[in-house]
C-alpha cells in the first residue's frame, strides 16, 4: 500500500509570537536593554525612604516607556514604515535618544579620565547635551509632521490661543535661565549660548506638537482620547520646562537658605516624575492606535 510521504517540519516559533509585527521586536529589544540599565541603576541607589523607592520605580518606567512607543506603533499599524515614514522616522530617533542618553556618563567619563583641561570637558558635556537636543528636537517634530499627514478632518478650531500661550512659555523658560545665569563668565559665553538655543529648539518642537494634537483632538481625529493624550503631553513638556525656569528664578531672587534646599530639590524631584508620567501616556496614545490609518492609505498604483 502506498503512502503518501510527508516532509517533515522543523521546529516552529510559537503562533503568539509570529503574530507580533516584525518591526515591533527592535524596540522590545533596546526596551529590554534599558530595563536592565534602569534595574542596574535602581540597585545601586541608597533607597532609605519609601519617596525615594517611588521616585526611581516612576523614572524607570518613564524610560521604559519611550523605546515602547515605537514597539506600540508597529503593533497597531503593522506597516507604519510604508504608510506612516514620518511617525515611523520619529519613533526611530526617541528609540535611538535612549542609547544615547545610556552612553552619556560612559562617554563623558571616559573624556575626564583621559587627562583634559575643565574648559574642554565642560565643552564635551554641553556637546552632548546638544546632541541629545537635537535628536529629541527631530523626533518630536517628525511626530507631529505624522499626525498632521494623517489628520482627515477639517479643523473646527485653529487653536491659536494655546499656540500663543505654548510660544510664550517656550520662548520665556530660556529667557529666564540666560537672566538667572547672567553675567555669564567669559570662557562659557558659546556654551551658554549652545544650551540656551537647545532649550528654545526643544520647547518649540513640542510646542508644534501640541498645536497638531490640539487641532486634531478638536476636529474629532481618532483615536480621540489618543489625540488629547498627545496634546497633553507636548504642552506638559513645555510647561514644566517653564515651572522650572520660574524655580530656578524664585530661588536666585530669595537666596536659597540651608533649610529651603531641600524644598527646592523635593519640587526638581517632582518635576522629573511629571516628565517621566508625560512619557507613559505618549506610550497610551500610541497604544491606543495613534494615529487613524484612514486617511494614510498608500496609493495602490505605487503598491503593485
Amino acid at each position: 500500500m502506498n503512502q503518501e510521504w510527508v516532509e517533515p517540519r522543523g521546529p516552529q516559533l510559537p503562533a503568539a509570537v509570529t503574530r507580533v509585527p516584525l518591526g515591533v521586536w527592535p524596540f522590545i529589544a533596546l526596551a529590554l536593554l534599558e530595563a536592565f540599565g534602569q534595574w542596574d541603576q535602581i540597585r545601586s541607589l541608597q533607597i532609605g525612604h519609601p519617596v525615594d523607592a517611588a521616585e526611581a520605580v516612576i523614572g524607570a518606567i518613564g524610560g521604559l516607556a519611550v523605546p515602547l512607543i515605537g514597539a506600540a506603533l508597529f503593533l497597531r499599524h503593522p506597516s507604519a514604515h510604508r504608510i506612516m515614514p514620518a511617525i515611523t522616522l520619529g519613533v526611530v530617533l526617541l528609540a535611538a535618544l535612549t542609547l544615547v542618553d545610556a552612553l552619556r556618563d560612559v562617554v563623558l567619563e571616559g573624556i575626564v579620565q583621559s587627562d583634559v583641561d575643565v574648559e574642554t570637558a565642560t565643552l564635551a558635556s554641553t556637546g552632548y547635551s546638544i546632541i541629545q537636543a537635537l535628536i529629541r528636537v527631530f523626533a518630536v517634530t517628525y511626530i507631529a509632521i505624522g499626525l498632521d499627514d494623517a489628520r482627515q478632518f477639517e479643523d473646527r478650531t485653529g487653536a491659536s490661543g494655546v499656540r500663543s500661550l505654548l510660544l510664550l512659555a517656550a520662548l520665556l523658560a530660556p529667557a529666564i535661565t540666560a537672566f538667572v545665569v547672567w553675567p555669564w563668565p567669559q570662557e562659557h559665553v558659546v556654551t551658554t549660548l549652545l544650551s540656551l538655543a537647545a532649550q528654545v529648539a526643544t520647547n518649540l518642537a513640542w510646542t508644534y506638537l501640541a498645536w497638531i494634537a490640539v487641532r486634531g483632538w478638536a476636529a474629532g481625529e481618532q483615536p480621540h482620547v489618543a489625540w488629547g493624550l498627545t496634546a497633553i503631553v507636548a504642552a506638559g513638556n513645555v510647561l514644566v520646562t517653564m515651572l522650572a525656569a520660574v524655580l530656578n528664578l524664585v530661588v536666585w531672587v530669595i537666596g536659597p537658605t540651608e533649610s529651603q534646599v531641600p524644598a527646592v530639590f523635593e519640587v526638581y524631584r517632582l518635576l522629573l516624575g511629571v516628565l517621566a508620567v508625560l512619557w507613559v501616556l505618549l506610550l497610551v496614545a500610541f497604544w491606543l492606535g495613534l494615529p487613524s490609518e484612514g486617511g494614510l492609505e498608500p496609493d495602490v498604483e505605487q503598491v503593485t
